[in-house]
């Protein structure tokens, strides 16, 4: 490489003091042949290559003409050797290079000066030649003569360094083995550039998703230090004025690290200690022997920086625009993110260029200076006070201060803004702190003061009345301090506060940002306390009030418009501050020297949104005893509001009893069976009101005979027959208590739909998207069993409460016996048990239920085998689910696996198959049915046999769970499934494998016969295969036949609506009576109303009259029915066996 760059200059010109014919084989021709072009003084490898060729010349440049004697020069190359092994031990390669070539350069000269010297021993005319003068000791490293042409000029390449015959002759020199010397590869020099600073590159969306280029802006700072150009070596006095002048710099370095330190200045820390670490790296070659000149004038200035120094500015602009280039990418500006990624690849240039000798003027001198800091200083600088800003808008927040919580929050913006200016490379504009504690300037119309979507967003948000009032001014004054005085100390904080900023002084900075914040409160408290005189002044009025309040209001909707969340929030504080104030002063009678008048229509519906924001409150927070207080006061305003539309003073006497005289199980069966008739009459025209009447047959016998018990009035024992003729008023006496009772049902309806409304308004104001469709979904349904009621009231029609009042009155009965949710899993079934192996006995398959959350339920096994279990229901298993919404919603991810085991002894079970079901398809549906196939342990078929298993869910009657659940039928208050009266009422139940208590009846006179329907109405029966007009569940009193009837016709109920048959409906319809009646049979057994007896006894009567009805069915061969009836007829005999066992 030195032969190629001396071969491209002009032989006649030396550098640094080189013999550039030396270097070229002593051929001058050779280098007037030469011609240097401008393409050669631009090569950046060539200027690469000379850098290190002068820092070789500078160290064998020759610094006298007086030769040494040959011991000296000996000496001197046993130092050199050391010298070498020494810089090459410490990784100066470069200076190793130097100290070798002086080594060959004194070896050289040894061997010119005894040649010399035996020339002149034979000299032909026989002169002595003297010997040669021993010249005085020099300091320098060459060897030259009087004559320039006598100098030895010595080039050490990398192979010289590796050389095993020069590396040996140096080891016998220092008296120990030299390692070779393997040189790192040198960076591919950068393609020649218009200027240094300026690299034209152009950035596609490959080169930023660059891995390898990602990977060189991760891994910063990894580069090679700097070139150290060798010096001679110093005497005795420069090495100890050298190691004291680098001890005072070190010091220096100590201190000004030890000073950035408590500034909290992590850039000139840095910088302090890379320093520091350079000066103690010299200090050791200065004690070694070498020569440092650490402190020259031209590279401490900031104009002339050193080659690390350069580094490491480099690097840091480096990672600055490798930040900018990452916000750039997230805030998705795209010429931000190629201007920066432009830079990044300008600086990287540099860098190589720097790491190869190169000369980078990057950073002004001025970026240096205190006054104005580098990029990566007020960088940090910047982030340090974004962390205060953000630890002080935290403080506010939990100490309830909004102002200091705004001004925190306003302060960290600017701080942000200044941050991607500086990162971008654009001048600070640092904003001035707003001197005026004034809200922002909005026009408030009439209409804005009037809307009643602003007045109710802030009603439903803080539970505050936002009536209009009339307008008027409030006149506020002031006491000392004044509010003059404070405005003017709070201007004085906000110049004290820029001039800090200016100047860097961020303490200074934080006193007067902590200065303005106490002013700010002062004025904000003197002006709401109406201390702006020194006069005093009364209390405000409520019409002072009521305008300072819709300032707020006018606040809050600039801000929201503005997108100002902290004045936003300020606005909010007052607003409630002043409606708390107005309440106050209502409730006092202050509000005028006149006597109040009672409460308005707005007043009411205000304070009742007040007691809903409050019960939400309440119930967030967990406080029972509010949330029960609110729930009360929320009643009595509805009851108010109530009396007040119907213009009925509130301390009226109350509405009379909807049971109000004696009810007759007659008259209630014979209502039920005129809504029945009537259901399938109008059925054609109006299938809505069928339906709706077809439910009040089925749920009036149960509500009644309810109503009368709770009235106190005597139930009498039916008679046998009541005529059916007339209207629906003249079938009963009732008709008058149940159209007050509809009317009591439609007042709860319209303070459940206004409650709702509420809610919804409140979930939409506070964004709350999911809150918002469930209260909407809720008044939609409210909204639709209102129309049917009004309806029912419009045609005359005597209609009972709807599901949700039956929720009501069920939760009085089982709700101390049903607190939680309750899943239930049933044996259908074992299949195919013939086919198995015949060695049963040789394993014993079990059933086990793996539901993995939570984690500390139990794996639940059949304690007996499938082959003993056989068909039939003879085994259930019941675990609780979780309560809460939000672990449901985690339970709902999680499947429930059926396993299909074989029980080992004193071993470890296996496998035999397993089924798995999603717990939300069970909780979404009334029954699931599973299918497990499994096959014995040595079968080589997969699937041999297999179970089927129901699993069910029954839900609690608690009216606090309506507004979790989207309907309000049957869906979410019927007990799912096969219900056990008898076995606990709906408690947890340990696994057992003894049969489960089946239902019982409920404990009412039995009803009168039914007279057997007409032909028209068994032609309006649904087309099924398991219902006519016996087998139906007006015609059942057992639970066991219920169970067995609700799973056949939810199988055609599934069929129907997967084929879409038109009389799906019905069978739903009919389905869901079944089931509903199932949950009356369980309720009057857990609560006592019904006993084993009596529930033996009617189900024997019941067997005879079936027994009956089969001849007869027989005798006229309907044998479909009568098939059915004899089923029944065995259902019913072993749920008299299994109640016998209870007793």
């Amino acid at each position: 490489m030195g032969m190629g760059m001396g071969m491209g200059l002009d032989a006649g010109a030396g550098l640094g003091g080189m013999d550039l014919t030396e270097l070229m084989g002593g051929d001058p021709s050779l280098a007037r042949s030469m011609q240097v072009t401008d393409a050669d003084l631009n090569d950046q490898s060539l200027l690469a290559e000379l850098a290190a060729l002068e820092a070789v010349a500078e160290r064998a440049e020759p610094q006298a003409s007086v030769s040494r004697s040959v011991p000296e020069m000996e000496a001197r190359i046993q130092q050199l050797s050391q010298e070498t092994t020494a810089l090459k031990a410490a990784g100066d390669y470069v200076g190793a290079r130097a100290a070798f070539a002086e080594v060959k350069t004194l070896k050289a000269a040894i061997a010119d000066v005894e040649g010399r010297t035996s020339i002149a021993l034979v000299d032909p005319t026989g002169g002595s030649a003297p010997a040669t003068p021993a010249p005085p000791a020099q300091s320098s490293p060459s060897i030259s003569s009087d004559d320039d042409d006598d100098a030895v000029q010595v080039q050490v390449t990398d192979a010289d360094l590796n050389n095993p015959d020069l590396l040996g002759e140096l080891a016998e020199l220092c008296g120990h083995d030299i390692a070779p010397h393997s040189p790192a590869r040198s960076p591919s020099p950068p393609p020649a550039s218009k200027s240094d600073d300026e690299v034209e590159v152009e950035v596609t969306d490959a080169d930023l998703n660059d891995p390898e280029l990602l990977g060189e802006l991760e891994g910063l700072g990894s580069g090679s230090g700097a070139h150290v150009v060798a010096r001679p070596t110093p005497s005795d006095a420069e090495r100890d004025a050298s190691l004291a002048q680098l001890e005072a710099a070190k010091r220096e370095c100590l201190s000004a690290c030890k000073a950035a330190r408590e500034a909290g200045d992590a850039a000139a820390e840095k910088a302090a200690t890379d320093r520091y670490r350079q000066i103690t790296a010299q200090i050791r070659k200065v004690k070694a022997g070498g020569h440092v000149s650490l402190l020259p004038t031209a590279a401490a200035s900031p104009a002339s920086p050193t080659p690390a120094t350069r580094l490491a500015q480099l690097e840091a602009a480096k990672r600055e625009c490798l930040s900018a280039c990452k916000a750039a990418r997230e805030a998705g500006d795209a010429a931000a993110e190629k201007a920066a990624t432009d830079r990044y690849r300008q600086i990287t240039a540099q860098i190589r260029k720097v790491k190869a000798g190169g000369h980078v003027s990057l950073l002004p001198t001025a970026a240096a200076s205190p006054a104005s800091p580098t990029p990566a200083t007020r960088l940090a600088q910047l982030e340090a006070a974004k962390r205060e800003c953000l630890s002080a808008c935290k403080a506010a927040r939990e100490a309830g201060d909004a102002a200091a919580e705004k001004a925190a929050t306003d302060r960290y913006r600017q701080i942000t803004a200044q941050i991607r200016k500086v990162k971008a490379g654009e001048p600070e504009t640092p904003p001035e702190p707003d001197s005026s504690d004034d809200e922002p300037e909005v026009h408030v119309s009439d209409t804005d003061l009037n809307n009643p979507a602003l007045l109710g967003e802030l009603a439903a948000l803080h539970g505050e009345s936002s009536d209009a009032e009339s307008e008027s001014d409030a006149n506020v004054q002031s006491a000392a301090p004044s509010l003059p005085q404070l405005e003017a100390a709070k201007r004085e904080c906000v110049a004290a506060c820029k001039a800090a900023r200016e100047a860097g002084d961020a303490a200074a900075e934080q006193a007067a940002t902590s200065r303005f914040r106490e002013l700010s409160a002062q004025i904000r408290a003197l002006k709401a306390s109406g201390a702006a005189s020194s006069d005093p002044v009364p209390a405000p009025s409520l019409a002072q009030l009521e305008a300072a309040k819709r300032e707020c209001v006018a606040a809050c909707k600039a801000a929201r418009e503005a997108g100002d969340a902290a004045a936003e929030q300020a606005a909010t504080s007052r607003f409630r501050e002043l409606s708390a104030q107005i309440r106050a002063l209502k409730a006092s009678g202050a509000a005028s020297s006149d006597p109040v008048p009672a409460p308005s229509l707005a007043q009411l519906e205000a304070a009742k949104r007040e007691c809903v924001a409050a019960c939400k409150a309440a119930r967030e927070a967990g406080d029972a005893a509010a949330e029960q207080a609110a729930t009360s006061r929320f009643r009595e305003l509805s009851a108010q509001i109530r009396a007040l539309k119907a213009n009925v003073t509130e301390d009226s006497s109350p509405a009379p009893s909807p049971v109000a005289e004696s009810v007759t199980p007659a008259h209630i069966d014979a209502l039920a069976r005129a809504y029945k008739k009537q259901a399938i009459a109008v059925k054609s025209q109006d299938m809505e009101l069928a339906k709706l009447l077809l439910h009040v047959s089925k749920v009036l016998p149960w509500w009644l005979t309810a109503e009368a018990k709770a009235a106190g009035t005597p139930v009498p024992p039916a008679p046998t027959s009541l005529a059916l003729d007339g209207s629906f008023q003249a079938q009963t006496k009732t008709a008058e208590t149940q159209i007050r009772a509809l009317e009591t049902l439609r007042a709860k309806l319209e303070a459940q739909r206004e409650a709702t409304e509420s809610l919804f308004e409140m979930a939409q104001a506070t964004g709350d998207k999911s809150g918002g469709a469930k209260f909407r979904a809720m008044y939609n349904d409210v909204t639709l069993e209102l129309g049917l009621v009004e309806r029912a009231m419009a045609v005359g029609l005597p209609l009972l409460p709807t599901d949700l009042e039956h929720a009501e009155l069920l939760y009085s009965f089982a709700c101390p016996l049903l607190d939680e949710n309750v899943c239930e899993v049933y044996i259908s079934g074992v299949r195919e048990l013939d086919k198995l192996s015949r060695s049963m006995s040789d394993y014993s398959p079990h059933l086990e239920i793996r539901f993995p959350y939570p984690s500390d339920e139990p794996q639940v096994k059949t304690t007996s085998t499938l082959s003993d279990l056989g068909e039939g229901l003879v085994w259930s298993h019941r675990f609780d689910l979780p309560r809460k919404r939000s672990t449901l919603r985690l339970a709902q991810r999680k499947r429930i696996a059926i396993v299909v085991v074989h029980s080992r002894f004193l071993r470890s079970d296996v496998e035999l198959g397993r089924a798995e079901i999603p717990l939300e398809a069970i909780l979404s549906k009334s029954q699931s049915t599973l299918t497990v196939p499994f096959s014995p342990p040595n079968s080589k078929k997969r699937t041999k046999a297999h179970v089927e298993v129901s699993l069910s869910v029954r839900y609690p009657f608690s009216e606090t769970k309506t507004a979790d659940r989207r309907k309000y039928a049957v869906d979410w208050i019927s007990l799912y499934g096969r219900t056990s009266p008898l076995g606990g009422g709906g408690q947890a139940a340990s696994a057992s494998s003894s049969p489960a208590a089946k239902p019982a009846a409920p404990k009412s006179p039995a009803p009168a016969s039914r007279p057997p329907p007409t032909s028209s109405a068994a032609s309006d029966l649904p087309d099924s295969a398991i219902m006519d007009e016996h087998n139906c569940a007006a015609n059942m009193v057992s639970a066991e036949v219920l169970s067995w009837y609700i799973e056949e016709l939810g199988k055609e109920v599934a069929s129907a609506r997967a084929r879409r048959l038109p009389h799906a409906d019905a069978l739903s319809t009919e389905l869901e009576g079944a089931q509903f009646q199932l949950q009356i049979l369980g309720v009057q057994v857990s609560t006592g109303q019904l006993t084993p007896a009596d529930y033996v006894a009617k189900l024997r009567t019941k067997i005879s009259s079936e027994i009956t009805l089969a001849k007869q069915l027989r005798a006229a061969g309907n044998k479909r029915s009568a098939l059915l009836t004899m089923k029944r007829i065995k259902l019913m005999k072993a749920d008299v066996a299994q109640a016998q066992q209870a007793l």
